[in-house]
């Protein structure tokens, strides 16, 4: 036993003294040549990587911009090219020059020289924040649209500056573009499908700040701000088209992999040596030191490492008994309060576990929120993990808080939040399974089972998901607003019964960085207008939402579909112009509309009107959402009354329903 304790020592001290002279080599190692891949400069402006000006430079999905003339960069965009006005590697933003704007002269289509903007669809460029989009000679379809078009905003402001007092009562709107919401235009810039003239300007102020003052046309900075990813290591067919100090591994898309001791930098597309090697103004260098003084500091290191692995093994045990005790406290915090109903703290090999170590094949979805992954726990229950993406999250104390407070909500109509894990970066929410996808899935018939929801299931779906939300905004306290009710956001169960999801994920955000201080947040065609403009989010918000859900049930349509007629867009807008020339019957979904009774329509011309209740402009004119629920009620109860009847009477014959 004490020869196989003294090999042991031995072979543990000849690992040590292999690693310290490692380290000592390494240090006194020099770079490996790396080979450099920014393109030249095109005129006066740097091309820095990965944007690639030709096939022998940058990076080859980067190949964006183009030198025209050898002293003009652009930009490739689907809509043309445009002259690149700054760039910025550090930020990887691009301003490229757009539409003027001319001074002291009327705002039309004939003051800009285009009137679309797209990018390449799967291009790594997106529109970056801090665009204020002006939408000019606008038609009045605008006004229905969440779109800024007030006197003070910042389309009325540039109006004012205008001397032609012809000009000032053209219709004008904006739509600012802030930081975070480059996923909007991934894939091309619409501007709501109608030809309509446009400006972008950069860093405007702020609209929602009422000056007296016009704005002078002469101070404003025009162009628009786009954004490149960061891009990974490049594509390869041979080892010749790798440096030395990469490999080409062979894979399913074979890349340029950096060896053992290089680490990739997307800034300068090359694989420094990461240990001992700096970064200065913008190149890598190395510093060499005698020999002698890096064995002195490997063996130094390893007496470090010595000491360092016994300190390690008298810690563990202290360590162990403090996370313990943490854990203790945290479920205390959980516990407080909860009427028999805490939320559980799960930790975070747990939630690897559940995923699969967060596998893509576990992935339910990707909402406003963030992705949501299914997972099995150790007892075989199916759950829900959702990555909370809010901003800035608070303390874990905080957050605990948080969710105790929404383990609270206990609705059939809601999905509950079973707890959450804290030892990541970002919180994991862990909620029930819901199996049969979402609404929105089975309205348009994507759904695995791809049959047609009925109008009967539909109403029961509306009137359970109006119970759900009506609890959140009266039963619960605190009161919680859900910020982004949607058709996709109400979930189904096997007996398809509605439980609305996502609700009071924003309550785990700093208070002074919501939705409800900065920029408003929500989905596009279901966000309430006047939301948008003044950023105070009510529980008529979500009233505003239910009503476009309730429009979707009744024309199995999206609630933005840029395949429809330019003022057909917007799905509410769509309707309301209907309702305004009494085409009504022309929304109804014709497979809904056959076969049914005229009871049955009726009810579906009548959940209209009610959709247009909620979508009124002024949110004071707007139903609560308890009277939204009653309503859809009575309407299920009338309609149920109908068919036990069975018969109608006319003229002393009795008439049968088949």
């Amino acid at each position: 036993m004490a020869k196989v304790w003294r090999s042991s020592q031995q072979l543990v001290l000849l690992q040590l003294c292999v690693v310290a002279v490692q380290a000592a080599r390494l240090y006194i190692g020099s770079c490996e040549g790396i080979r450099s891949r920014e393109c030249p400069a095109c005129g006066k402006m740097a091309v820095p990587y990965p944007l690639s000006t030709s096939d022998s430079c940058g990076h080859p999905l980067y190949k964006l911009v183009t030198c025209t003339d050898k002293k003009t960069l652009q930009v490739k965009a689907l809509s043309g090219n445009y002259s690149v006005l700054s760039l910025d590697p550090l930020s990887r933003s691009i301003v490229i020059s757009t539409s003027p704007f001319i001074g002291d002269s009327c705002i039309t289509q004939d003051s800009v020289t285009s009137h679309n903007f797209s990018l390449f669809p799967g291009s790594p460029l997106t529109v970056g924040g801090g665009n204020t989009v002006l939408l000019l000679n606008g038609t009045d379809v605008l006004r229905y649209s969440p779109l800024n078009c007030r006197p003070d905003g910042p389309c009325g402001r540039g109006l004012q500056a205008v001397q032609q007092k012809s000009c000032r009562s053209l219709l004008c709107c904006s739509l600012v573009i802030h930081e975070g919401e480059t996923s909007d235009f991934r894939y091309g810039f619409p501007v709501f499908g109608m030809e309509t003239g446009y400006v972008s300007l950069l860093d405007f102020p702020d609209p929602s700040v009422p000056t007296k003052a016009g704005v002078d046309a002469g101070t404003i900075g025009f162009g628009m701000r786009l954004k490149w990813e960061a891009p990974g290591e490049p594509t390869c067919e041979t080892q010749m088209e790798c440096g030395a100090d990469s490999t080409c591994v062979k894979a399913a898309a074979p890349i340029c992999a950096c060896n053992h001791g290089y680490r990739w930098d997307a800034t300068t597309g090359t694989c420094p040596k990461v240990p001992f090697c700096i970064r200065d103004s913008g190149s890598i260098k190395c510093h060499k030191i005698e020999y002698a003084t890096g064995l002195t500091l490997g063996f130094v290191g390893l007496i470090a490492f010595i000491s360092f692995t016994v300190w390690m093994y008298r810690r563990r045990g202290a360590a162990q008994r403090a996370h313990a005790k943490l854990v203790e406290e945290r479920n205390m915090i959980l516990a407080t309060n909860s009427g028999g109903k805490s939320a559980r703290l799960f930790s975070k090999q747990e939630m690897k576990r559940a995923t699969n170590n967060f596998a893509p094949d576990r992935v339910l979805g990707c909402g406003g929120f963030g992705e949501v992954y299914k997972g099995i726990l150790d007892d075989e229950t199916e759950v829900a993990i959702k990555c909370t993406r809010v901003g800035k999250i608070k303390g874990v104390d905080p957050v605990l808080n948080e969710v105790r407070i929404l383990s609270q909500v206990n609705h059939r109509n809601l999905v509950r939040l079973l707890g959450c894990c804290v030892e990541s970066e970002l919180p994991l929410m862990v909620y029930e399974y819901v199996p049969n996808g979402n609404l929105e899935d089975h309205i348009l018939q994507v759904a695995k089972s791809n049959v047609m929801l009925d109008w009967k299931t539909r109403l029961q779906i509306a009137f359970q998901s109006a119970e759900g939300l009506a609890y959140l905004h009266s039963a619960a306290y605190p009161p919680i607003y859900h910020r982004d009710v949607k058709a996709s956001n109400i979930l189904l169960d096997k007996s398809m019964n509605a439980k609305v999801a996502d609700f009071g994920l924003s309550r785990l955000a700093e208070p002074d960085l919501t939705h409800i201080s900065t920029c408003a947040q929500g989905t596009m065609g279901y966000l309430d207008p006047e939301y948008y403009r003044n950023y105070q989010l009510t529980d008529k918000s979500d009233v505003y939402s239910f009503g476009v859900v309730l429009l979707t049930l009744v024309t199995s349509e999206r609630a933005i579909d840029f395949k429809r007629n330019t003022d057909d867009v917007n799905l509410a807008t769509m309707v309301q112009i209907r309702k305004e020339h009494c085409k009504i019957d022309e929304v109804l979904d014709p497979q809904l509309v056959k076969g049914a009774s005229k009871e049955t329509v009726n009810s579906m011309r009548w959940v209209i009107d009610l959709a247009l209740e909620c979508l009124h402009e002024s949110r004071l004119n707007r139903p609560s959402m308890k009277e939204v629920s009653e309503m859809l009620q009575q309407l299920i109860l009338s309609l149920e009354a109908s068919e036990r009847e069975g018969v109608q009477k006319s003229d002393g014959y009795v008439y049968i329903d088949v």
